[in-house]
């Protein structure tokens, strides 16, 4: 199955397919183009903000160079456009930073409103432009920003929305995230600053924890033996 699974792949991802033995060639140029369509009307129809700004060629070299390097491992059709993001994020040129960065934050808004509930719909994107406050009525682009911003993605009351959140707090979520407690987050952080505000963090995470955004394992939400999960 895997074997099959793989020379599938060939025959849609590369540049030069690797055709099947005992299949029409003609026929399999069909099925692929079919596939390769599919999947640019995914991709565009879910960051159309990107695709926008971008322009369709530079757009649609960008899909067709993720194709072949590495393509959709997901099965979701929404999470195609979540793995391009994830590849142009690693991938693209400093000119197009803005643009990888609007596509990262365009999926991350998709990821959010698939999610079953408002917890699991939570991410974080750091960006170095203000993409959150993009739309298609913009002329001109922002500039790159001296500092990185730390946005919260996620979704309430079926709606997508975003929370701006300190830098600590965001490095914070990101430690918890990683399977640390609390505390050990806490122990982390002070290394890095001096005058750590240990009390302060931990009531911007149990205010986050309040409006559902991130679950404690503890019931009290102030105990820094407490696990974010």
């Amino acid at each position: 199955m895997q074997e099959l699974e793989q020379a599938l792949r060939d025959l849609v991802f590369k540049r030069d397919p690797a055709w099947l033995v005992g299949i029409a060639k003609e026929r399999q140029l069909v099925y692929r183009r079919l596939i390769h369509n599919n999947l640019y009307d995914v991709i565009i129809s879910l960051l159309p903000l990107t695709y926008h700004f971008a322009g369709a060629e530079k757009f649609r070299q960008w899909i067709a160079t993720w194709l072949e390097e590495q393509g959709p491992k997901q099965r979701m059709y929404w999470m195609i456009p979540v793995e391009f993001a994830a590849w142009l994020m690693e991938n693209i040129v400093s000119e197009n930073l803005l643009l990888a960065e609007l596509a990262h934050f365009e999926a991350m808004q998709q990821c959010a409103e698939n999610a079953p509930n408002t917890h699991l719909s939570c991410k974080l994107g750091i960006y170095y432009h203000s993409v959150h406050l993009i739309s298609d009525e913009n002329s001109t682009l922002p500039l790159k920003l001296e500092r990185p911003i730390f946005l919260l993605i996620y979704r309430a009351d079926e709606t997508v929305r975003w929370l701006e959140i300190e830098p600590q707090v965001a490095q914070l979520l990101a430690k918890l995230a990683e399977g640390a407690s609390l505390k050990e987050s806490l122990d982390s952080l002070s290394e890095l600053y001096a005058d750590l505000d240990r009390a302060y963090l931990t009531a911007q995470l149990a205010g986050l924890s309040h409006r559902g955004l991130v679950s404690i394992s503890e019931t009290h939400p102030r105990d820094e033996s407490a696990v974010y999960s």
